[in-house]
Protein backbone atom coordinates (compact mmCIF):
# COMPACT_ATOMS: atom_id res chain seq x y z
CA UNK A 1 0.00 0.00 0.00
CA UNK A 2 2.84 2.38 0.90
CA UNK A 3 4.58 1.63 -2.38
CA UNK A 4 1.39 2.27 -4.34
CA UNK A 5 0.90 5.61 -2.58
CA UNK A 6 4.50 6.53 -3.36
CA UNK A 7 4.00 5.66 -7.02
CA UNK A 8 0.87 7.79 -7.19
CA UNK A 9 2.67 10.69 -5.52
CA UNK A 10 5.52 10.40 -8.01
CA UNK A 11 3.06 10.25 -10.90
CA UNK A 12 1.41 13.42 -9.62
CA UNK A 13 4.74 15.21 -9.21
CA UNK A 14 6.02 14.20 -12.64
CA UNK A 15 2.73 15.16 -14.25
CA UNK A 16 2.87 18.62 -12.67
CA UNK A 17 6.45 18.98 -13.88
CA UNK A 18 5.50 17.95 -17.42
CA UNK A 19 2.61 20.42 -17.37
CA UNK A 20 4.96 23.17 -16.25
CA UNK A 21 7.45 22.27 -18.99
CA UNK A 22 4.80 22.34 -21.68
CA UNK A 23 2.52 25.17 -20.59
CA UNK A 24 4.71 27.10 -18.17
CA UNK A 25 3.40 29.90 -15.97
CA UNK A 26 3.93 32.83 -18.31
CA UNK A 27 0.73 34.28 -19.82
CA UNK A 28 2.14 34.03 -23.35
CA UNK A 29 2.66 30.28 -23.05
CA UNK A 30 -0.78 29.79 -21.53
CA UNK A 31 -2.37 31.77 -24.35
CA UNK A 32 -0.44 29.69 -26.89
CA UNK A 33 -1.79 26.51 -25.25
CA UNK A 34 -5.28 27.69 -26.19
CA UNK A 35 -4.35 29.31 -29.48
CA UNK A 36 -2.46 26.33 -30.90
CA UNK A 37 -5.44 23.92 -31.13
CA UNK A 38 -7.64 26.79 -32.32
CA UNK A 39 -5.25 27.49 -35.20
CA UNK A 40 -5.13 23.78 -36.05
CA UNK A 41 -8.92 23.61 -36.19
CA UNK A 42 -9.04 26.77 -38.31
CA UNK A 43 -6.59 25.22 -40.79
CA UNK A 44 -8.57 21.98 -40.98
CA UNK A 45 -11.83 23.90 -41.41
CA UNK A 46 -10.36 25.96 -44.25
CA UNK A 47 -8.87 22.98 -46.07
CA UNK A 48 -11.64 20.44 -45.64
CA UNK A 49 -14.71 22.58 -45.01
CA UNK A 50 -14.07 25.35 -47.54
CA UNK A 51 -11.72 23.96 -50.18
CA UNK A 52 -12.94 20.34 -50.22
CA UNK A 53 -16.50 21.26 -49.15
CA UNK A 54 -16.86 18.55 -46.53
CA UNK A 55 -19.95 18.62 -44.33
CA UNK A 56 -20.93 17.23 -40.96
CA UNK A 57 -24.20 15.82 -42.21
CA UNK A 58 -26.90 17.02 -39.81
CA UNK A 59 -24.28 18.72 -37.65
CA UNK A 60 -22.54 22.07 -38.20
CA UNK A 61 -19.23 21.22 -39.79
CA UNK A 62 -17.06 23.21 -37.37
CA UNK A 63 -18.52 21.41 -34.34
CA UNK A 64 -18.29 18.11 -36.18
CA UNK A 65 -14.62 18.76 -36.96
CA UNK A 66 -13.65 19.86 -33.45
CA UNK A 67 -15.18 16.68 -32.01
CA UNK A 68 -12.77 14.71 -34.17
CA UNK A 69 -9.83 16.92 -33.26
CA UNK A 70 -10.44 16.26 -29.54
CA UNK A 71 -9.53 12.61 -29.99
CA UNK A 72 -6.95 13.07 -32.73
CA UNK A 73 -4.81 15.56 -30.79
CA UNK A 74 -4.86 13.24 -27.76
CA UNK A 75 -3.48 10.40 -29.86
CA UNK A 76 -0.87 12.50 -31.66
CA UNK A 77 0.19 13.94 -28.31
CA UNK A 78 1.08 10.41 -27.21
CA UNK A 79 2.89 9.71 -30.47
CA UNK A 80 4.78 12.97 -30.09
CA UNK A 81 6.04 11.87 -26.65
CA UNK A 82 7.52 8.66 -27.99
CA UNK A 83 11.05 9.48 -26.78
CA UNK A 84 10.04 10.11 -23.15
CA UNK A 85 11.55 6.88 -21.74
CA UNK A 86 14.75 7.21 -23.75
CA UNK A 87 15.07 10.85 -22.67
CA UNK A 88 14.83 9.90 -18.98
CA UNK A 89 16.85 6.71 -19.08
CA UNK A 90 19.17 7.95 -16.33
CA UNK A 91 16.20 8.25 -13.97
CA UNK A 92 15.62 4.49 -14.09
CA UNK A 93 19.12 3.80 -12.78
CA UNK A 94 18.63 6.10 -9.79
CA UNK A 95 15.04 5.50 -8.65
CA UNK A 96 13.29 2.14 -8.27
CA UNK A 97 9.90 3.16 -9.63
CA UNK A 98 7.59 1.58 -12.20
CA UNK A 99 9.00 2.67 -15.55
CA UNK A 100 5.49 3.13 -16.97
CA UNK A 101 5.07 6.23 -14.81
CA UNK A 102 7.26 8.15 -17.25
CA UNK A 103 4.97 7.89 -20.31
CA UNK A 104 1.91 8.05 -18.03
CA UNK A 105 2.92 11.42 -16.60
CA UNK A 106 3.65 12.81 -20.05
CA UNK A 107 0.28 11.65 -21.37
CA UNK A 108 -1.62 13.04 -18.38
CA UNK A 109 0.11 16.38 -18.91
CA UNK A 110 -0.96 16.32 -22.56
CA UNK A 111 -4.55 15.68 -21.46
CA UNK A 112 -4.78 19.37 -20.54
CA UNK A 113 -4.91 19.96 -24.29
CA UNK A 114 -7.81 17.50 -24.55
CA UNK A 115 -9.73 19.37 -21.86
CA UNK A 116 -9.14 22.71 -23.60
CA UNK A 117 -10.37 21.42 -26.97
CA UNK A 118 -13.37 19.71 -25.34
CA UNK A 119 -14.45 22.95 -23.71
CA UNK A 120 -13.99 24.70 -27.05
CA UNK A 121 -16.19 22.04 -28.66
CA UNK A 122 -19.08 22.71 -26.30
CA UNK A 123 -18.76 26.48 -26.66
CA UNK A 124 -18.69 26.32 -30.47
CA UNK A 125 -21.56 23.82 -30.51
CA UNK A 126 -23.78 26.15 -28.46
CA UNK A 127 -22.87 29.12 -30.66
CA UNK A 128 -23.77 27.06 -33.74
CA UNK A 129 -27.16 26.20 -32.29
CA UNK A 130 -26.50 22.59 -31.29
CA UNK A 131 -28.68 21.46 -28.38
CA UNK A 132 -26.58 20.13 -25.51
CA UNK A 133 -28.61 17.44 -23.75
CA UNK A 134 -28.19 15.17 -20.73
CA UNK A 135 -26.04 12.79 -22.77
CA UNK A 136 -23.16 15.24 -22.39
CA UNK A 137 -22.60 13.83 -18.89
CA UNK A 138 -21.01 10.86 -20.67
CA UNK A 139 -18.39 13.06 -22.32
CA UNK A 140 -15.94 12.71 -19.40
CA UNK A 141 -16.39 8.92 -19.60
CA UNK A 142 -15.65 8.94 -23.33
CA UNK A 143 -12.57 11.09 -22.72
CA UNK A 144 -11.45 8.80 -19.88
CA UNK A 145 -11.63 5.72 -22.12
CA UNK A 146 -9.81 7.67 -24.82
CA UNK A 147 -7.12 8.56 -22.29
CA UNK A 148 -6.69 4.90 -21.31
CA UNK A 149 -6.10 4.08 -24.95
CA UNK A 150 -3.72 7.02 -25.38
CA UNK A 151 -1.70 6.02 -22.30
CA UNK A 152 -1.40 2.50 -23.73
CA UNK A 153 -0.20 3.93 -27.05
CA UNK A 154 2.33 6.10 -25.24
CA UNK A 155 3.71 3.22 -23.17
CA UNK A 156 3.93 0.84 -26.12
CA UNK A 157 5.49 3.25 -28.62
CA UNK A 158 7.95 4.75 -26.12
CA UNK A 159 9.07 1.21 -25.27
CA UNK A 160 9.74 0.47 -28.94
CA UNK A 161 11.59 3.77 -29.27
CA UNK A 162 14.18 2.66 -26.71
CA UNK A 163 15.19 -0.27 -28.90
CA UNK A 164 14.51 1.37 -32.27
CA UNK A 165 16.26 4.77 -32.38
CA UNK A 166 14.61 6.92 -35.01
CA UNK A 167 11.22 5.33 -34.41
CA UNK A 168 9.84 8.82 -33.77
CA UNK A 169 9.96 9.45 -37.51
CA UNK A 170 7.72 6.43 -38.04
CA UNK A 171 5.23 7.72 -35.47
CA UNK A 172 5.13 11.10 -37.22
CA UNK A 173 4.03 9.37 -40.41
CA UNK A 174 1.63 7.18 -38.43
CA UNK A 175 -0.05 10.25 -36.95
CA UNK A 176 -0.66 11.65 -40.43
CA UNK A 177 -1.95 8.29 -41.67
CA UNK A 178 -4.37 8.03 -38.74
CA UNK A 179 -5.82 11.44 -39.57
CA UNK A 180 -6.91 10.26 -43.00
CA UNK A 181 -7.86 6.75 -41.83
CA UNK A 182 -10.26 8.15 -39.23
CA UNK A 183 -13.49 10.14 -39.81
CA UNK A 184 -12.15 13.36 -38.34
CA UNK A 185 -12.65 15.68 -41.31
CA UNK A 186 -15.12 13.53 -43.25
CA UNK A 187 -18.15 11.37 -42.52
CA UNK A 188 -17.67 7.63 -41.84
CA UNK A 189 -19.83 6.56 -44.79
CA UNK A 190 -17.54 8.44 -47.17
CA UNK A 191 -14.98 5.67 -46.90
CA UNK A 192 -15.10 3.24 -49.84
CA UNK A 193 -17.32 0.26 -49.06
CA UNK A 194 -14.32 -2.04 -48.93
CA UNK A 195 -12.68 0.07 -46.21
CA UNK A 196 -15.61 0.76 -43.90
CA UNK A 197 -14.49 -2.02 -41.59
CA UNK A 198 -11.94 0.54 -40.41
CA UNK A 199 -14.79 2.38 -38.65
CA UNK A 200 -15.22 -0.70 -36.46
CA UNK A 201 -11.65 -1.78 -35.72
CA UNK A 202 -10.07 1.68 -35.56
CA UNK A 203 -10.41 2.88 -31.93
CA UNK A 204 -9.97 6.49 -32.98
CA UNK A 205 -13.02 6.26 -35.26
CA UNK A 206 -15.09 4.79 -32.46
CA UNK A 207 -13.99 7.39 -29.88
CA UNK A 208 -14.57 10.26 -32.31
CA UNK A 209 -18.11 9.11 -33.04
CA UNK A 210 -18.73 8.63 -29.32
CA UNK A 211 -17.73 12.25 -28.66
CA UNK A 212 -20.11 13.39 -31.41
CA UNK A 213 -22.90 11.19 -30.11
CA UNK A 214 -22.87 12.41 -26.51
CA UNK A 215 -21.91 16.05 -27.13
CA UNK A 216 -23.64 16.88 -30.41
CA UNK A 217 -26.26 14.27 -31.32
CA UNK A 218 -27.89 13.85 -27.91
CA UNK A 219 -27.29 10.11 -28.12
CA UNK A 220 -25.75 7.68 -25.66
CA UNK A 221 -22.55 5.84 -26.67
CA UNK A 222 -23.08 2.88 -28.96
CA UNK A 223 -22.22 -0.69 -27.88
CA UNK A 224 -19.08 -0.60 -30.03
CA UNK A 225 -17.70 2.14 -27.79
CA UNK A 226 -17.90 -0.08 -24.70
CA UNK A 227 -16.26 -2.94 -26.60
CA UNK A 228 -13.41 -0.66 -27.63
CA UNK A 229 -13.18 0.46 -24.00
CA UNK A 230 -12.50 -3.13 -22.97
CA UNK A 231 -9.91 -3.42 -25.74
CA UNK A 232 -8.26 -0.20 -24.52
CA UNK A 233 -7.96 -1.55 -20.97
CA UNK A 234 -6.52 -4.83 -22.25
CA UNK A 235 -4.06 -2.89 -24.42
CA UNK A 236 -3.03 -0.77 -21.43
CA UNK A 237 -2.41 -3.78 -19.18
CA UNK A 238 -0.53 -5.57 -21.95
CA UNK A 239 1.65 -2.52 -22.63
CA UNK A 240 2.55 -2.17 -18.96
CA UNK A 241 3.44 -5.86 -18.64
CA UNK A 242 5.52 -5.66 -21.82
CA UNK A 243 7.42 -2.58 -20.62
CA UNK A 244 8.07 -4.03 -17.17
CA UNK A 245 9.45 -7.22 -18.70
CA UNK A 246 12.06 -5.14 -20.53
CA UNK A 247 13.07 -2.83 -17.69
CA UNK A 248 16.42 -4.53 -17.05
CA UNK A 249 17.29 -4.49 -20.76
CA UNK A 250 16.37 -0.81 -20.97
CA UNK A 251 18.68 0.00 -18.05
CA UNK A 252 21.50 -2.08 -19.59
CA UNK A 253 21.28 -0.05 -22.78
CA UNK A 254 22.68 2.89 -20.88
Amino acid sequence: MVSRRTDLRLLGEWTRRDIAERFGTRPARLVWAVLQPALAVAAYALIFGVIFEQTGGDLPYLSYLIAGVVVYRAVTGALGSVTCIADRHDLLTKVAVPVELIPMSRTLANSIDTVIVSIGLLVVAVVQGVTISATVVMLPVVLLVTTLFVVAVSIFTSTLQVFLPGFQFVTSFLGLALFFASPISYQPDQLPAGLRWLNVVNPISVYVEAVRDVALRSEWPRPLFYLQGIVAMAFLVGSIVYLRSLRSRIIDLG
